[in-house]
């Protein structure tokens, strides 16, 4: 602690999280130092494409999702790439993704999301007013791509 008080607090990571746990404490007069391996917003951040992607709120557990299991798991690069040997400890939690996939609980896990996304832009956007950075934030929409009509029309409940 330093003499006026006030804590010292390290953040370890510097990624998206990261700034906007330290901007916070910050306003709250905290003294904050971050802490980062590679450079602020460097690694996953970094993978958004600087996209804040408010509207992308399907939920992962889907009805149907289970019968991909096989290929993603042969697939070391796929989605879901787990050896063999850890496939009986992870049972109970495939069992419970799964279930969240009825259409029951998809929707309340949709309107869950929606929700938090709402709560987050809207968090996120009196940062930028507060700290001055709103004219960093271009609302361009965004372009997606697939490979096949087929892969298309699988996109369109969402």
């Amino acid at each position: 602690m330093n003499s006026d008080a006030t804590l010292d607090i390290a953040i370890i990571g510097g990624g998206i999280i990261g700034i906007c746990i330290a901007a916070y404490l910050a306003e709250a007069g905290r003294n904050v130092t971050i802490f980062d391996r590679t450079g602020i917003c460097e690694e996953t951040s970094s993978g958004n494409a600087a996209a804040l992607a408010f509207s992308d709120v399907l939920p992962l557990a889907q009805k149907g999702m289970i019968r991909h299991l096989p290929k993603w798991l042969a697939d070391p690069l796929g989605p879901l790439s787990i050896p063999p040997a850890y496939l009986p400890k992870l049972l109970p939690w495939l069992i419970r993704f799964w279930r969240a996939g009825r259409n029951d609980r998809y929707e309340a896990s949709l309107g869950a999301q929606a929700g938090m996304m709402r709560l987050a832009e809207a968090e996120w956007a009196g940062l930028m007013a507060r700290s001055g950075t709103t004219n960093m934030l271009r609302e361009d929409g965004s372009l997606e791509l697939y490979e096949s009509e087929a892969e298309f029309k699988a996109s369109l409940p969402g």
